[in-house]
């Protein structure tokens, strides 16, 4: 039996998506989870968002964040991508919420500027700039970072946890 990800490989192109309903297993971090579909467990990155590394301010609240959304969920999960470790790169829906969405609604996470320059992309950035202007979620810390500079800074020893 083909499994999601090569079935996800051989019949999607970049202009479409593939819908999978899957239930919630396990969140990784405010990124990634796993769900299960059947008996195969998948390992998913939400598309177009990037949250806090584990060693960055913020991380675990956007953990929890992704949690309290979808925690034991059904989601529709609109494939996107596979990503260089062979997860699925999902837009995860609960019911009518968009989950990548509200993680940025929420300062949660961040529109990651290299994989998201599409719609719906214009108008996460515009939740972005509400989240930062209303300090909540990691914009409540002091110059935060995003993950993809985070990864490369010697600054990320001298910024946590600071307010």
């Amino acid at each position: 039996m083909m499994g999601l990800i090569d079935h996800a490989a051989a019949s999607g192109r970049e202009n479409d998506s593939e819908k999978i309903y899957a239930e919630v297993k396990k969140v990784i971090d405010g990124d990634s989870l796993q769900v299960r579909k059947g008996n195969e467990t998948i390992e998913l990155r939400l598309w177009g968002i990037d949250a806090p590394e584990f060693d960055q301010p913020g991380a675990a609240e956007s953990e929890q964040a992704l949690l309290t959304q979808i925690d034991k969920a059904q989601l529709t999960l609109e494939v996107k991508d596979i990503d260089k470790y062979g997860r699925l790169v999902v837009i995860a829906h609960k019911e009518h919420t968009n989950i990548n969405e509200e993680m940025v609604k929420t300062g949660h996470a961040w529109v990651h500027i290299y994989y998201c320059s599409v719609h719906p992309c214009d108008q996460w950035y515009i939740y972005q700039k509400q989240a930062r202007q209303r300090g909540i979620g990691f914009w409540q810390y002091k110059d935060p970072i995003p993950p993809w500079i985070w990864k490369t800074s010697d600054k990320k020893k001298s910024s946590l946890g600071k307010k």
